[in-house]
């Protein structure tokens, strides 16, 4: 026996899986002189065996499934080992497969995994008798048995981690997908969101601008009623022949200063509404164009004059009357909008005195260009501070805040200006800078 161990050990032990359980069960075949030989993993209700290696006639051959029920393997599943030395398939008459073979003497080792349950079997197969073999037979099944098993187990371990492999590899697919799905859900949100925000900051400049021109064109309406009034009492005069010199002097000098208050206040009526078309269209229509800061700057603030009325706010503007930049208008139109908005909500009472925005620009040496913006207000807290480039973070959600207006401004300098904004630091107020660079072209 010992001789047959160490042949066996020999030829099998440098091989692992499939390959060791080929090897082992040709050899031990070749051994016991067996005419098949065969190694089967049971389903766990003993109802039906797989071969993993069917060895017959000295070659390794197809494997197949068979039912467990009336074969002596049966009784593998329940006892340690099964001896049938001959007679095996009279003994079994249900299992046609004894008869097709014409099996005479059966040996079979139950195969136990490591927790001691048994997940199957070797057996070996014999034409003949093997009383005078069983031993050896029994017991080279049950020195290899364990090392069987050990490997049996092993493949199963493996199957089972690719399988679990592919079912993360799936849910992780899957995961990704729906992830992937959510966020341009929310991308897509975001992106209607900030359209939102902008359609509403045009509103409230629409309505601005209607409250600024209001005033220029009520004047303007006055003076033309009272031209002609004044015109009606001059035509009476002539058409009486009452008319006289002084009445003359004094019709031309009410008539010219009529006529310059009308000219002044609808021109001013078209300047506040020239800045805001261009404005409103360079929010809308993102198109680089050379311009001269400070008065495009000054547009954007007459289109605002409804917002700092309302809270009694000083703005200076404080730029080199030549400083001109290639860049995209339309987002400094949207950046000072939202800041000058920002400061009016959030940083001013209603009926404060001495409310002050400065807004001042220059060229750096590098050939940047900065942007200095600070109220008076009363500043921010802490986590204000902290979240105030934050999407939806907002201290005004009652009154109808969005949290998007300081977000939207870090990310037209950052993303469209490619330029870089920060909150400086400071006990009372707000004061930010921002940096940016003239497109080329």
């Amino acid at each position: 026996m010992e001789d047959y161990i160490k042949e066996i050990i020999e030829d099998a032990s440098s091989t692992y899986g499939a390959d060791f359980l080929q090897k082992i069960t040709l050899k031990l075949n070749s051994i016991l002189k067996a005419d098949y030989t065969y190694i089967a993993e049971a389903d766990d209700a003993y109802e039906k065996a797989d071969l993993v290696v069917w060895v017959a006639k000295g070659e390794l051959s197809d494997t197949f499934s068979y039912p467990l029920k009336d074969t002596p393997c049966s009784d593998v599943m329940c006892e340690k080992v099964a001896c049938f030395p001959s007679g095996v398939a009279k003994e079994f008459p249900e299992d046609e497969f004894l008869a097709d073979l014409n099996i005479e003497g059966y040996i079979g080792t139950a195969i136990r995994d490591s927790k001691g349950r048994i997940m199957g079997l070797i057996a070996a197969l014999y034409e003949r008798d093997i009383t005078q073999e069983q031993a050896l037979i029994s017991g080279l099944f049950q020195v290899f048995s364990g090392r069987i098993a050990a490997e049996l187990e092993r493949a199963r371990f493996e199957a089972s981690l690719e399988n679990l492999n592919e079912t993360l590899e799936a849910q992780v697919r899957s995961r990704t997908l729906e992830l992937s799905t959510t966020l341009a859900n929310l991308q897509e949100a975001q992106q209607q969101l900030v359209e939102s925000e902008k359609m509403a900051a045009l509103g409230r400049l629409v309505t601005g601008v209607a409250h600024e021109v209001n005033t220029p064109l009520g004047i303007a309406i006055t003076a033309h009623s009272f031209m002609e009034k004044q015109f009606g009492d001059f035509r009476r005069q002539v058409e009486a022949q009452e008319l006289t010199i002084e009445d003359m002097d004094k019709y031309c000098d009410s008539t010219r200063e009529s006529l310059r208050l009308q000219a002044f206040n609808l021109n001013h009526a078209k300047d506040l509404i020239d800045s805001f078309k261009r404005t409103a269209a360079d929010q809308h229509v993102l198109e680089e164009e050379t311009i001269n800061l400070r008065e495009y700057y000054a547009d954007v603030i007459s289109t605002l004059a409804a917002v700092l009325n309302k809270k009694r706010i000083r703005l200076q503007l404080d730029m080199p009357a030549d400083l001109k930049v290639r860049t995209l208008p339309g987002v400094h139109a949207q950046v000072l909008s939202n800041l000058i908005e920002n400061s009016a909500r959030h940083g001013f009472e209603v009926n404060g005195e001495d409310n002050r925005i400065l807004i001042t620009g220059f060229s750096r040496e590098d050939g940047s260009v900065q942007v200095d913006y600070s109220d008076n207000g009363k500043g921010l807290d802490a986590e204000s501070r902290e979240k105030i480039f934050e999407p939806f973070y907002t201290t005004a959600r009652s009154e109808g805040g969005t949290g998007l207006g300081m977000s939207i401004v870090y990310n037209l300098i950052v993303q469209s200006l490619k330029g870089q904004i920060e909150l400086l630091p400071g006990d009372s107020g707000v004061s930010f800078c921002y940096r940016f660079s003239s497109f080329t072209g």
